[in-house]
């Protein structure tokens, strides 16, 4: 295996196991790993002046985050005889195993922690460890990643900012406002999930990973901007009566009394901080790249719907004002939406020819423009080993 690859890889099993330890120690250790300065059967020897000219940092920060790594016992602390004063010496502790084929997680994370990446170089060392420590937590949720986008999404992660600021080994205070801060610069999208009756979140956040400032890092080739309408356009925010839309769609006879109590229902979809949502959702979908995107947007689709108007069961939906309950009604009107949203996104992807030519690692897929024009910006991103040795 490349040695440099091998090093990344190594840097990337050290970062993910670090989940406490602030972000000075933290990183402090990936570049000891990442300069080859310590790692399997390597022992740094020198004083702090020494190892702080070797990383690249002031001697009180690398003071204070040796302190931390042997605290925490991830560093064994010993002493080497000389003949002379005897030298400090640094052992790590971590075991590493060896890693199969990336997932998008890892591959982007490396990118993250690699001191030579050029699109995370503007960020501070706590910004850089927060992005990092994102990446690692999606990659970790396993069943117990958000349901609206499904547990094998790596691009979208539910959380609040005490978990992470017990994650990163930061105040809260500093975690939300170096979200913030990520966020105006294009590295994540923070879903605005403030719509009502949601159990999606309660004290979290629902965070879009891949943005456009992450996937510049890697060899990227443009693929298209396009235009939204119809019924997609209109969850972008881009149409103008949601009502005349879901109308068209869904097929309401407004003379029957039960299509009039099912429009009033849907027009609680045009709120838009779910539409916003469910369109983050779709472009996590279509940034995996999957096989079955046909069945996942469906999935996907369907799934943030009935989320949102509470379909649990039959018995979800209160009265209406005759009295009756049409839970089926609304479920099935639902349903239209869910197959109409489908059908348009895959006709957008297949008439711009995506997916068509070399197989792709991975696909970025992200809103752009002002409200009232949003587009979408899809990139093909690669994610092959030898990109990450460049």
């Amino acid at each position: 295996m490349d040695v440099g690859f091998s090093m990344k890889n190594h840097v990337y099993q050290t970062f993910a196991r670090l989940k406490g330890v602030e972000p000075v120690a933290r990183y402090l250790l990936c570049l000891m790993i990442e300069k080859g300065l310590i790692g399997v059967g390597l022992e740094w020897q020198g004083g702090i002046s020494k190892l702080a000219e070797a990383v690249g940092h002031n001697k009180t920060k690398v003071s204070r985050g040796l302190k931390t790594l042997v605290g925490h016992k991830i560093l064994a602390k010993g002493k080497k005889m000389t003949r002379g004063r005897p030298v400090e010496t640094y052992r790590l502790s971590i075991r590493f195993s060896a890693m199969g084929n990336l997932t998008l997680t890892e591959s982007v994370c490396m990118r993250i922690l690699n001191s030579e990446s050029k699109a995370f170089s503007q960020l501070s060392i706590s910004e850089r460890c927060l992005l990092a420590q994102l990446w690692v937590a999606s990659g970790n949720l396993g069943e117990d990643a958000p349901a609206i986008a499904g547990g094998e999404s790596s691009a979208l992660i539910r959380v609040s900012a005490v978990t992470l600021a017990e994650d990163v080994g930061l105040h809260e205070s500093t975690v939300r406002r170096l979200l913030s801060m990520l966020g105006d610069e294009g590295f994540i999208s923070c879903v605005n999930t403030d719509f009502p009756r949601s159990k999606i979140l309660s004290r979290e956040n629902v965070y879009f990973l891949l943005g456009p400032s992450t996937v510049k890092d890697f060899p990227a080739k443009r693929v298209s901007t396009m235009d939204l309408s119809g019924v997609l356009g209109w969850f972008a925010g881009n149409s103008g009566s949601g009502s005349d839309e879901l109308t068209r769609v869904c097929g309401f006879n407004l003379r029957s009394a039960k299509h009039r109590y099912a429009d009033m229902q849907l027009l609680g979809l045009d709120d838009a901080a779910f539409k916003w949502y469910l369109l983050i959702c779709l472009c996590v979908v279509l940034s995996g790249n999957r096989a079955d995107a046909e069945g996942d947007l469906k999935r996907v689709i369907g799934s943030a719907l009935k989320e949102f108007f509470q379909i649990d069961d039959k018995d979800s939906f209160g009265a209406s004002e005759g009295g009756s309950r049409e839970p089926r009604l609304i479920e099935s009107l639902l349903d239209r939406i869910t197959s109409q949203l489908q059908g348009e996104v895959l006709q957008l992807f297949s008439a711009k020819d995506i997916f068509s030519g070399e197989p792709l690692l991975g696909v970025s897929c992200y809103p752009v423009g002002r409200p009232g024009s949003v587009r979408l910006q899809v990139n093909s991103i690669c994610l092959s080993n030898s990109a990450l040795k460049e």
